[in-house]
């Protein structure tokens, strides 16, 4: 049980991954969301993701004509 819990990340560790992943948004993305519209939103992060994701796929794998 112990090695589990040591597994886990801290509360600081989450916050710094979250900042992380913002910076990454805004830098890398244009992502012009606040730090407040995103904790308000529910899973508003994980859409910016999944739409940030769906992008970079379009521009790797060019759609098939069906």
């Amino acid at each position: 049980m112990a090695l589990l819990v040591e597994a886990q990340p801290t509360a600081e560790q989450i916050a710094e991954r979250v900042a992380e992943g913002r910076r990454l948004l805004r830098d890398h993305f244009g992502m012009t969301l606040t730090d407040t519209e995103l904790d308000e939103g529910p899973n508003l992060l994980q859409r910016v993701y999944d739409i940030a994701a769906a992008d970079a796929r379009a521009k790797v794998a060019p759609r098939r004509i069906a």
